[in-house]
């Protein structure tokens, strides 16, 4: 397993210590206003401020389509389609951040942009901004599915996990139960795998390439991506 090996940044909220943040309520986002809190099963708004800069400087983004799926009671995420469909293993596909800036500016002609998901002919949909991951950019992921409960506490095994990465950029994924872990570095695990923590088990998805990850920006643990190592 990885592990941060910078120490730790102070960052403006903190996935660590079992409770997940309130989705930055009150910070106000140059394209989206201020964030509303975070309710299972529904969209997040997404802070473009509060991903790294050393992501934003990359052309490594798309933007998702968030369909509800009312049977699988979540979002079907699609790339949506502008000057082609984005492809996770074809950079040819990818855009610059300026790029899904107006991609969305696009959209907000259909979303109205104070909330993040409008009925659009009988279907809830919303939108996401998405990484793609490369080994040319020696970033990996660390997805964290349904770490959290209805009232926002932790799994402690998991809680683990993130505080082994504490310092790192993590952020609340999408369905508002899980977490997004970035880092440098080259993980030895890939996919879904089947970690061993204090002599429990938990089951995690590491990527470093052909995928992309729909970022929110929402419950910084820092501002930063930081090397990592095997441990």
């Amino acid at each position: 397993m990885m592990d941060n090996t910078n120490g730790t940044d102070a960052g403006k909220t903190t996935l660590h210590g079992g409770v997940a943040p309130n989705a930055y309520d009150g910070i106000t986002d140059p394209v989206y206003g201020s964030a509303s809190r975070q309710l299972k099963g529904m969209a997040l708004r997404w802070s473009q401020s509060l991903i790294p800069q050393v992501l934003r400087d990359k052309p490594n983004w798309t933007v998702f389509e968030l369909t509800w799926n009312a049977q699988k009671g979540k979002y079907d995420k699609v790339p949506a389609k502008w000057k082609g469909r984005a492809k996770c293993g074809d950079p040819s596909t990818w855009r610059t951040w300026d790029d899904i800036l107006y991609m969305c500016s696009v959209k907000t002609e259909k979303w109205n942009p104070e909330y993040d998901e409008q009925m659009v002919d009988g279907v809830k949909k919303s939108f996401a901004p998405a990484y793609a991951l490369s080994e040319d950019d020696g970033i990996f992921c660390i997805d964290l599915d349904h770490i959290y409960d209805a009232y926002g506490q932790c799994d402690p095994i998991a809680a683990v996990l993130l505080d082994k990465f504490k310092g790192t950029y993590c952020e609340q994924s999408k369905s508002g139960d899980g977490a997004h872990i970035f880092g440098y570095g080259k993980p030895e695990l890939n996919g879904n795998v089947t970690v061993e923590i204090e002599g429990e088990r938990l089951d995690i998805e590491v990527y470093s390439k052909d995928r992309f990850i729909c970022m929110t920006g929402i419950g910084i643990d820092s501002s930063k991506v930081k090397e990592a190592s095997n441990d």
